[in-house]
């Protein structure tokens, strides 16, 4: 069996369709085997890993339009030329749609009997028209969703971050046939990291300080106003005997009006860092006592891959996080590991109470995080690509596919 991945996307790069490639790379590396060949078209080869896996590189950026209809075209030609060493058997297609077209022309102009997967992992049209003015335009917006429900028809498995993002398809699209396809889930892998107290020391902030820490991006969408507000309605309600300190890393075109809005209300205990490199935010994590993931309910964040929640998880962080589906999804799994609170200040800063005053202890998040691995794994999530292609080219179905 062969199978190219084809995806616009320089998997040595921090965002997060980035990371969630190279996850997929690193799952496929744990199960390579004689009859599957799993090889790669992206923007550039993942570095570090010989040559275990072949990568075709197109040199193009997934923010520009254009080099997103060079990439088509570049897929295209790559296609042909390794399907003239041999055969291709399928090819999974990775969002945005600029993979998808180069796939079918393929498959209509080349071979007719290759196997086409569509991996849809966000909303990425709603992403697109979220951050930009071009795609925010409703005629742009709305072409974009009738060239990708007609592309459709020519797709043979589908897979999904998960039920809410098939819903959300389906809605837009209510007579499409989704045929074989399954549910990835976000990859999860458990991390032994040993708190970094030189890094307290450099934040100035003290060995018995109690720290909330939140990893995120300083713009409008993410509503940092929130965790402030929420932040004054806990420190008024309160009155915390420990020192408590609200720690937000990252960066952004907000952090000096967020800095203006600490002033107002009087914070002291809160820090607000610059952008941290992402091989940096392990140190960060590492002297969290409580990790904060803020995602407003947005149609955006309510479908996507809670990413932060699971960088805290796989250091054994307890989390208290938005009441969004998203974060829902995961609570069911660590239990009192994840707390929630509803998009209301008083909610925040009672869920926030409770949680400082009952921190569950790592040592049991033990038997969660084994479960986690075991369901979300890096090599339980690719095991579930390999039976989707087992499943359209063979008829078999081992790992259990919807």
């Amino acid at each position: 069996m062969r199978v190219l991945v084809i995806q616009n996307v320089d998997p040595n790069q921090k965002y997060a369709i980035a990371v969630t490639l190279r996850n997929l790379i690193i799952g496929f590396l744990k199960h390579r085997r004689n009859k599957i060949e799993i090889n790669f078209i992206c923007s550039k080869r993942l570095g570090g890993i010989d040559n275990k896996i072949i990568f075709f590189e197109t040199k193009t950026n997934l923010y520009s339009l254009v080099d997103n209809f060079i990439f088509i075209f570049r897929s295209y030609n790559f296609l042909k030329k390794i399907n003239k060493n041999e055969k291709i058997d399928i090819i999974q297609c990775r969002y945005p749609f600029s993979s998808l077209i180069g796939a079918i022309l393929f498959k209509k102009m080349i071979s007719l009997d290759v196997k086409i997967v569509y991996d849809i992992r966000s909303l990425w049209i709603e992403t697109l028209a979220e951050n930009s003015k071009i795609f925010s335009n409703k005629i742009i917006k709305k072409f974009c969703y009738w060239l990708e429900s007609k592309l459709y028809k020519f797709i043979d498995g589908f897979i999904f971050l998960n039920e809410f993002i098939e819903d959300y398809y389906r809605s837009y699209i209510p007579n499409l046939n989704m045929k074989p396809k399954e549910y990835t889930y976000s990859e999860y892998e458990k991390i032994e990291i040993k708190k970094d107290f030189s890094l307290k020391e450099r934040l100035k902030i003290g060995k018995k300080d109690f720290i909330i820490g939140v990893v995120t991006h300083l713009d409008k969408r993410r509503e940092v106003d929130f965790l402030l507000y929420g932040f004054k309605s806990f420190l008024d309600k309160y009155k915390p005997k420990k020192n408590i300190i609200l720690l937000i890393i990252g960066g952004g075109d907000e952090k000096r009006r967020l800095e203006n809005l600490i002033k107002v209300l009087k914070l002291k205990n809160v820090i607000l860092t610059d952008y941290v490199e992402h091989k940096y935010i392990y140190n960060f994590l590492s002297i969290f006592d409580i990790g904060v993931s803020h995602l407003p309910k947005k149609t955006i964040f309510e479908v996507s891959s809670p990413l932060k929640v699971i960088e805290y998880l796989s250091i054994g962080i307890p989390t208290l996080a938005s009441n969004i589906k998203a974060h829902v999804f995961f609570k069911k799994y660590v239990g009192s590991y994840i707390h929630l609170y509803d998009n209301n200040y008083e909610s925040f800063a009672d869920e926030l109470n409770y949680f400082v005053n009952h921190l569950p202890k790592r040592d049991v998040f033990f038997k969660y995080s084994v479960m986690l691995e075991k369901l979300f794994g890096f090599s339980t999530i690719s095991g579930k690509y390999i039976s989707l292609y087992q499943e359209l080219l063979l008829g078999e179905n081992k790992n259990g596919v919807k």
